[in-house]
């Protein structure tokens, strides 16, 4: 069973990843207006950024290779285990 302080300190993650990701996108933008790509691209990219989340955010929890891909070239040259 899970206690509420470890669902309280969960929730606290998931809210400071939250913000993160909220930043990335923010700074991501900025930097693509500063580069004068056009709206059009813009959204493109960010629409695309939003589908990927979607698609995370709706997988099973059984797709392994969605929920936690690897980096093939990273892992070819480091080992974190």
């Amino acid at each position: 069973m899970v206690s509420e302080e470890e669902i309280k300190d969960i929730r606290d993650r998931v809210d400071r990843q939250h913000r993160e990701l909220y930043k990335a996108v923010k700074i991501l933008t900025r930097d693509m207006m500063d580069l004068n790509y056009s709206n059009d691209d813009i959204e493109k990219i960010r629409a695309d950024i939003h589908q990927r989340i979607d698609r995370y955010m709706n997988a099973e929890l059984s797709d392994k290779e969605l929920l936690f891909p690897t980096d093939k070239e990273y892992d070819q040259f480091h080992d974190d285990n």
